[in-house]
């Protein structure tokens, strides 16, 4: 069996884990439509390998736009649809409600663990620009190649929600 990457997997577990960090990336996908797994890869591309090649962008968002619409928001959105409601069930039948929710909870997880996968396999399979790595602005300029490939212009509370996952960075190992 093949190994699959988990490195992208990994950065993007402890980037999140900031609360901060898991606030802004919520508040950009929930006000902006953002992808809050191609804002990591943004970031995880930037830090560990450098700028995304417009190619290597391209073949992601192609990705992450076809599995978010057909798998993940899906997922997501029988998730939220549970969670408001989740009392209208009595007794045994809101254990098992809360039961379905959680594994529905955990599938989508699991599907945006495989969406990485599939991200960091493309960015392993193209070209980055030499000597670019770990640089902030490798960072700026891969999200400001995302907010241009998805057309969101940036205003003042995205680049204040920007700025507090970038800040999260240099704890994240």
């Amino acid at each position: 069996m093949t190994n699959r990457p988990q490195n992208f997997w990994y950065f993007s577990v402890a980037l999140y884990a900031h609360e901060q960090v898991t606030d802004a990336c919520l508040d950009l996908q929930n006000l902006y439509g953002v992808d809050v797994n191609m804002i990591l890869f943004c970031y995880w591309h930037g830090t560990k390998l450098g700028e995304i090649s417009p190619e290597t962008m391209t073949q992601a968002l192609a990705i992450s736009a076809n599995w978010k619409r057909e798998l993940v928001q899906p997922l997501r959105n029988v998730r939220q649809w549970m969670k408001l409601h989740g009392g209208d069930y009595p007794g045994t039948f809101r254990a098992q409600f809360d039961t379905l929710r959680a594994r529905i909870k955990s599938d989508e997880l699991a599907a945006e663990k495989f969406q990485q996968e599939l991200l960091e396999l493309v960015a392993m399979e193209n070209p980055v620009q030499q000597g670019t790595a770990g640089s902030a602005g490798a960072c700026d300029r891969n999200i400001e190649r995302y907010f241009v490939a998805i057309r969101l212009e940036q205003n003042d509370l995205i680049a204040i929600k920007l700025k507090t996952i970038a800040n999260a960075l240099q704890f994240t190992a």
